[in-house]
């Protein structure tokens, strides 16, 4: 990734409706001396209240065990993020219904 301009991550078959069945994971890491920043543009994923159907889930370091900063569905963009290393896990899941 370029530190200038960022990189960018899209759900399997973007900008079209994603696939059901999926779970993808990103592991992102910057030189020590950074943190990593994670601004969405856009956000629509199955809606629920619990996000147990579609979610993205963001966690602060490189994997699963990391610390949880939150899991996401419906309609609304999330907040802005910022890991507090140079480490962020992102996971999306799909389940098997479209």
């Amino acid at each position: 990734m370029d530190l200038e301009t960022g990189g960018r991550l899209e759900s399997p078959n973007y900008p079209l409706e994603y696939l059901p069945s999926k779970e993808c994971i990103w592991k992102i890491t910057v030189p020590r001396e950074y943190q990593v920043a994670l601004h969405f543009q856009s956000f629509e994923v199955e809606n629920h209240d619990n996000c147990v159907y579609d979610y993205v889930e963001v966690r602060d370091g490189d994997s699963q065990d990391s610390r949880l900063i939150g899991v996401f569905c419906g309609y609304k963009i999330p907040p802005d993020m910022r890991s507090s290393s140079n480490k962020l896990f992102v996971k999306f899941v799909s389940d098997g219904s479209v």
